[in-house]
């Protein structure tokens, strides 16, 4: 939050301020001289109203309540675009992997090996999350400016942020690759045989 601190002698409105904010540091709990600073006030004008009197961390923790419930709902709609992103990948893979049933049948019936299966769908996997990076990184850094524009004291190509959101994708696609690899490596080469 952006303040700014005047004297208050030096304030031009200080007569008229409709309201004024005091700081007060002491060495006793904060509770304990609320009362005593509320009669100091009246002491001075006892129409005065005084309200509001806390600590500094609570008075801090509410002027960033609402940019901390922006960041708060930011992280749960990151963590759900992730999970999107990896029922997607999920369904995808799985679908890619069925489309290759009879193929890897085939490979299983010729006598490759449950580790070989595994290899052939992370490999593809693996090519798939090579193109998704290189193009997704490709388009962050030509759109680098345009966000620039849109948020001036935010750094437009961050290198360790891409690279993070790389790796966090990566992971997540081959996480999400897992479960139909490891159903490919339990393809009954008969059936597949038979499968059209």
């Amino acid at each position: 939050v952006e303040t700014i601190y005047l004297p208050y002698a030096q304030h031009a409105d200080a007569r008229v301020a409709a309201q004024v904010i005091f700081t007060v540091k002491t060495e006793v709990p904060p509770a304990s001289v609320a009362r005593s600073l509320s009669q100091a006030v009246w002491k001075i004008d006892a129409n005065l109203p005084v309200f509001d009197v806390a600590p500094v961390e609570q008075q801090y923790a509410s002027t960033i309540a609402e940019q901390r419930l922006g960041a708060v709902a930011f992280s749960v709609f990151s963590i759900l675009g992730t999970l999107l992103a990896a029922l997607g990948i999920y369904g995808l893979m799985s679908h890619l992997v069925n489309q290759r049933h009879q193929e890897l049948g085939i490979r299983m019936a010729l006598g490759a090996d449950r580790l070989r299966i595994l290899g052939l769908v992370a490999t593809h996997a693996a090519l798939l999350i090579a193109v998704g990076i290189v193009l997704g990184c490709g388009g962050g850094m030509a759109l680098a400016s345009y966000l620039e524009s849109l948020m001036p004291e935010v750094a437009p190509l961050d290198l360790t942020q891409l690279a993070g959101l790389a790796l966090l994708l990566a992971l997540t696609t081959l996480g999400a690759c897992q479960i139909p690899a490891f159903r490919a490596t339990r393809i009954d080469p008969q059936t597949a045989l038979r499968m059209e």
